[in-house]
Order: structure tokens, then C-alpha cells, then sequence
């Protein structure tokens, strides 16, 4: 979204650390690690993280159990036969860590390490990661989007989310088909905004779902085939997918997808960011507006005293800025 501010509705809670360093010692102990692993934790010693960082070995239950204390959201890959899971904390960012059963806890090089840190803006930054040289995106379900960098990394983000994810693997593929698979998911009980609402309809669902609704849901007409999959989030934004025939709902798959998100004074934000440098700013029917971002591969257009702003993403280069400049993205009647 051009020149709109991603507002977090969380609010973050301090966390007394110290409270539950008995619970998680009586962890490690009831794991196998023995007195030295609790004496170990309790005097601090985390081998290489991070100072000021905690660290103990925990069942997939009991990291699970965890998700409900922390306060902030936590991913993993969900439990992974032979492997044991570590949990870290330093500086905010919260860490599970996969390593092969029986290793020494915090010394042991995993096989998986998936950390989850607080970043403003989180989506916009990795959805804009993915357009650097080397870097693949992949589509997630719930408008969430990841990126491969060139290493053995992937981030993943999704819209009104304030944390961004980062898996990196053993190898350059492990964190890449963990992702694109869809295992990366908030631990159970740790908060989470409010879940996304994902329905899969056809034409005349679709028309029943927007004439129900006191607001608009842009699109681009009509398609033979197709099955349109919508994502509502809670704080108002809804996505608008065009499914191709065979593929599921909740797919990967990039596909055209069109964006209705709520923005006060929509025009004025969307042609304001017209005006940045080397942005192009397109003249639609009806008096609207459409900024396209000489990096971006989505489209964004506004109208005179709508408080919306649509956004509009193609596979394929150019396809965003042909569709709209068509003044086929209209809302649903």
C-alpha cells in the first residue's frame, strides 16, 4: 500500500523471564539432560547465542505449552520425526531450534532453525525483498508472502502481522519445501492477530458475499473456469484470488489477485504516491488514478471519495498495469 501506515494492533507485553526459569530447568531435567543440563540453563550459559538469551530442550508439547506463555508470536515446522527442539530468546527474537535427538542442548548445530522477530512493516519489506536480483517469492495461503534469498534462508511475512519469520535449513532446499509446503505455522496458543477467514466460491457466491457486505470488494470482472478464493483479515483488508481451473484453494500458486484495502483519503494517498520519483500515475474512467512503482509488480488506484484503495497483482509483468489502466477493476455488483 503506497504512502499508508501499517498500524500493529497487538499490544506487547514485557515477559518476567526469571519467573519460569524453574519451570523450563525442571524441562530440560525431565527431558534427559540431567543436573549439569538444568545447573547448565540455570547460570546462563548458552554456548553461542546471543547474550542475555535463554535456551532448554523441550518436547513438541511442551514447546507447544510455551506458545501460550511467551505473549508474541512464535512459528515452527510443527514436530519433525528425530528431532529434538530447542527455544531461545534474545533481544525479542524467539528461536526454535531443530537438532537431531540426543544432541548437547544449546551446543549442537540444528538441523532447522526457525526464529521469529518483531519488524514494523514486515509484509511490505519482504513482499519487497522478493523483487532483488537472485530472490524467489512464494504465494502463501492467507496473503502471506515468503523469500528465497540466494542462501539457505527463507522469510515469510503476512499482511498485519508485526513480526517477519526467517527458516533457515541444513541445506539450500530443507527451508525452502518446509515453507512452499505449508508447515510453517504460529505455535498453538500463541497469539496471533485475528485468524484470516478464507472462503473458495464461485461467481454467484462471490456476488452474494459482496452484496452482503456495506463495503466494496474490488475485482476484475468475471472468468470462465475459475474459482475465487477470498481472504478477509481482521483489521478490514480483503484478497480477491482468481484459482485457474485444478488448482486448490490455499494454493502457493501466483496467481491475479486483486486487493480491497480500507484507507482514509485513498485518492489523495494513491496519487500522492504517484508524484514519487520514477513512480508512473495512469488517468482511469470515472476520475480514478492508478500508481504503478517502477519496481513493483502490483498496481495501486483510488477514486474520489472512495476510503479504498485496490491493489492489483499479476504473475506476469506488465498484466497489473494493462488491467487496470482497462477500468475493468470495479467492485462487485
Amino acid at each position: 500500500m503506497i504512502g499508508a501506515r501499517e498500524q500493529c494492533k497487538w499490544a506487547w507485553r514485557p515477559i518476567s523471564w526469571s519467573a519460569r526459569l524453574g519451570k523450563l530447568a525442571m524441562v530440560v531435567l525431565v527431558l534427559g539432560g540431567g543436573l549439569a543440563g538444568a545447573l547448565y540453563f540455570l547460570e546462563g550459559n548458552a554456548g553461542s547465542l546471543p547474550a542475555g538469551s535463554f535456551a532448554g530442550a523441550v518436547s513438541a508439547d511442551e514447546l507447544e505449552w510455551q506458545g501460550q506463555e511467551l505473549h508474541q508470536p512464535v512459528f515452527w515446522a510443527g514436530a519433525i520425526s528425530g528431532m529434538s527442539y530447542e527455544l531461545a530468546r534474545a533481544r525479542g527474537k524467539i528461536t526454535v531450534r531443530y537438532v537431531r535427538q540426543g544432541s548437547n542442548v544449546g551446543r549442537s548445530v540444528p538441523t532447522l532453525t526457525v526464529a521469529t522477530y518483531p519488524m514494523a512493516r514486515a509484509f511490505a519489506a519482504t513482499r519487497a525483498m522478493g523483487r532483488l536480483a537472485g530472490a524467489k517469492a512464494i504465494h502463501l495461503a492467507g496473503a502471506g508472502i515468503a523469500v528465497t534469498d540466494r542462501g539457505r534462508n527463507v522469510y515469510l511475512a503476512y499482511p498485519g502481522w508485526p513480526v517477519r519469520v526467517k527458516v533457515s535449513g541444513s541445506s539450500p532446499a530443507l527451508a525452502y519445501r518446509l515453507v512452499a509446503g505449508g508447515r510453517l505455522q504460529p505455535l498453538p496458543g500463541s497469539p496471533t492477530p485475528t485468524r484470516p477467514t478464507v472462503v473458495a466460491v464461485g461467481l454467484k457466491g462471490l456476488k452474494q458475499i459482496a452484496s452482503s457486505l456495506a463495503r466494496p470488494i474490488y475485482w476484475a470482472g468475471p472468468r470462465a473456469g475459475v474459482t475465487y478464493e477470498l481472504t478477509r483479515l481482521g483489521d478490514g483488508r480483503i484478497y480477491l484470488r482468481y484459482m485457474p481451473p485444478g488448482v486448490a484453494a490455499r494454493s502457493s500458486r501466483s496467481v491475479l489477485t486483486i486487493s480491497t484495502l480500507p484507507l482514509r483519503h485513498a485518492f489523495a494517498i494513491t496519487r500522492a504516491g504517484g508524484k514519487s520519483t520514477r513512480a508512473k500515475m495512469l488517468a482511469l474512467p470515472r476520475g480514478g488514478i492508478a500508481t504503478v512503482a517502477p519496481t513493483d509488480e502490483s498496481v495501486y488506484l483510488a477514486y474520489p471519495g472512495s476510503n479504498y484503495q485496490a491493489e492489483v497483482s499479476a504473475p506476469s509483468a506488465g498484466a497489473a498495469a494493462r488491467l487496470a489502466s482497462s477500468g475493468h477493476i470495479v467492485p462487485v455488483r
